[in-house]
């Protein structure tokens, strides 16, 4: 494990810097009166469906270390941004069956079929060949594949959950569809059908603790990586930022409804995109990380946080809760795993929020 990667980020409390212990001590238990939120793009992924399922049964180092971070942290709310999904949730329950037995049971879900995978019937990308892994709704090796699921030990609302997952790209307002030499890209057909979302998008409801509820914004955007002269995947990832601007100012989806204003929320998000550096277009998460509606715990030190956050020093996975509730503390953990393991390059971030005053 590298040096760097052994450091967590300052807890911010009460708006000033206090130094935190070194990531190899545990990580700090939540305070009374408040809730841990994360987000871990972990090692529960695998190349072949029914793997991951294989693993869990019979454990392995990278899966075994990324148990441990998830129990060290022990999130009242977690993002997992990469689990494999499968019809019957097998995986998910035997993830949570391996928590329970680590003693951070965390009995609720919220798991949707994802975009990564799927299947469009149509040449998405060009030149591609259609049911291919990266001419897919979203890139997957089979229908699933790199998937996501909200894990709670808070209850879920389910029948108010909202899944926007199915929304086509040229349905979000102002949406920046790719085009080559003025004609659409790959074809006006390949548009029609293309859905916005490379994995999900969702809006579940949790019940907090004394009453009262939190909207758990939730989603997983592309990696904006080279992918010819349209430039469609830089594109794709700017408009998955840019769908929660407009959801948050208001904006209802087709089939769905916005955030409500009394209610408090917060943003659990693989994003992929880094507010400074790497290969996206910045400006929308930078409007995303300076929305009014919304706060980031990171914003100070803002060099520890990049420095530390994501792959190759890159700041991908995000905890912005709402502008309305106190942040108490933040920072991440690494996995203790070799540089050399899947997934080990992606730290689990957490922040605790104050409990709101129940109305």
């Amino acid at each position: 494990m590298r040096p760097i990667a052994l450091a967590l980020v300052a807890m911010l409390i009460a708006g000033h810097c206090v130094p935190q212990a070194a990531a190899s001590a545990p990580a700090p238990l939540p305070e009374a009166g408040t809730i841990r939120l994360a987000v871990f793009h972990g090692a529960f992924s695998r190349r072949r469906p029914g793997e991951l399922v294989r693993e869990l049964e019979r454990g392995s180092p990278a899966l075994e270390a990324s148990l441990a971070a998830l129990v060290a942290i022990a999130p009242d709310v977690v993002l997992l941004s990469r689990i494999d999904w499968d019809a019957r949730s097998i995986a998910l329950s035997l993830l949570q069956e391996r928590l329970a037995e680590a003693g951070h049971a965390m009995p609720h879900v919220f798991h949707a079929r994802p975009n990564s995978g799927l299947p469009a019937g149509r040449d998405l990308v060009g030149g591609g060949r259609p049911g291919v892994a990266r001419d897919v709704q979203g890139y997957g090796r089979f229908s699933g594949h790199g998937g996501m699921a909200l894990l709670s030990r808070l209850p879920l609302e389910a029948e108010r959950a909202a899944d926007y997952t199915a929304l086509r790209w040229a349905d979000l307002p102002d949406a920046r569809l790719p085009h080559l030499d003025g004609a659409p890209f790959p074809s006006s057909e390949a548009l029609a059908v293309q859905r916005l979302s490379s994995v999900g998008l969702w809006d579940v409801p949790a019940r907090l603790p004394g009453g009262g509820v939190l909207r758990l914004l939730a989603g997983v955007s592309t990696p904006p990586l080279p992918d010819g002269p349209a430039g469609r995947n830089a594109l794709r990832n700017a408009d998955e930022a840019r769908f929660w601007l407009a959801y948050l100012d208001g904006w209802a989806p087709p089939g769905g409804l916005p955030p409500a204003a009394g209610e408090p929320l917060a943003l659990l998000a693989h994003l992929n995109a880094d507010p400074d550096r790497g290969l996206g277009q910045t400006a929308a998460i930078r409007a995303l990380l300076a929305h009014p509606r919304l706060q980031d715990p990171f914003a100070h030190p803002a060099e520890a946080a990049t420095a530390l956050i994501g792959e190759e020093g890159l700041r991908l996975s995000y905890v912005l809760p709402d502008a309305t509730l106190a942040v108490v503390a933040a920072g991440l953990l690494w996995p203790d795993i070799d540089e050399g393991e899947r997934a080990g390059r992606n730290a689990v971030v957490w922040v605790d929020i104050r409990l709101p005053p129940v109305p």
